[in-house]
């Protein structure tokens, strides 16, 4: 069995606890092992690298160095998280000026940059994979269409080889697909959400993000499904900031894979918008 070095980040131990409670759920069942990163610390996703760039590295090189101790692969199924990790990694590897004077400030900790970091997506296509989810499942979702949203920081991480194409993912595509969902095609897969401009600017975040939410009502889908937590909190947000149309559920991809495996979903309560229409359309093989 596979075990992997688990980074939460903050979100998957605030806002998004209910995304940590889905995927776990999800990672027993296929038999993959996590251990959660002792001590770990904010990797500066949000604003870090915004006040001081070397702050920024620091804040995510911190973390790295103590994975680096695990000798696992770093799993972080916050989007934010995985791609200033990864850019921290890569830069730390290839910038000796750079390794040494975060090092210097990190020590005893020493980040070498080369732990293998890994979003959700990947983690299940390479520790699962689709013609084993499609065999596992039982429970019949072929009759919930639902659009796949990326988000804008998953795969546009500039300057380095990314795992899927920066502008036209697939890659969840295909695991939304072999849980037997209906799969839209649609042209906002990488739309921003707002990001974290819901803390200084909500009108920003209520515009952007309701434009994601009134396409995907326009193509009739049920449900929008992304991997990180900021993208499904600022959709699910719209009806608190200030949004008096229709909005659908915005859920996680292991939600998708919970309710394929199981017919429920651990969080249901933890959605604003309401899921309990959808997960109706759940029947039993």
């Amino acid at each position: 069995m596979i075990t992997l070095t688990y980074y939460p980040g903050c979100s998957l131990k605030t806002s998004s606890r209910f995304y940590e409670e889905s995927f776990k759920a999800v990672f027993s069942f296929f038999g993959i092992g996590h251990k959660e990163l002792e001590d770990w610390s904010c990797c500066g996703a949000s604003a870090g690298r915004t006040i001081d760039e070397r702050i920024g590295y620091a804040l995510a090189a911190r973390n790295l160095a103590l994975a680096e101790r695990e000798g696992h692969q770093l799993f972080a199924p916050c989007s934010a998280c995985y791609n200033r990790s990864m850019i921290t990694n890569s830069n730390i590897r290839d910038d000796r000026e750079l390794r040494e004077e975060i090092n210097k400030a990190l020590y005893p900790l020493q980040c070498t940059g080369t732990v293998e970091v890994k979003n959700i997506i990947e983690v299940l296509h390479d520790h699962v994979g689709i013609e084993t989810i499609a065999q596992r499942i039982s429970y019949d979702l072929s009759s919930i269409r639902v659009v796949p949203y990326y988000g804008c920081v998953l795969t546009r991480i500039m300057k380095m080889d990314a795992f899927d194409d920066k502008e036209d993912p697939t890659s969840m595509d295909s695991l939304i697909w072999s849980s037997g969902m209906e799969l839209l095609n649609w042209p906002y897969k990488m739309e921003c959400c707002g990001a974290s401009k819901t803390l200084t600017n909500k009108d920003m975040t209520l515009k952007l993000s309701a434009r994601i939410m009134d396409m995907a009502l326009s193509l009739k889908a049920d449900a929008i499904v992304t991997p990180c937590p900021l993208c499904q909190m600022n959709l699910d947000l719209l009806p608190y900031l200030g949004r008096t149309e229709k909005n659908l559920p915005v859920l996680f991809l292991t939600e998708v894979l919970e309710l394929a495996l199981f017919g429920t979903l651990k969080g249901t309560g933890s959605h604003i918008i309401p899921v309990d229409e959808m997960v109706k359309k759940v029947k039993k093989q």
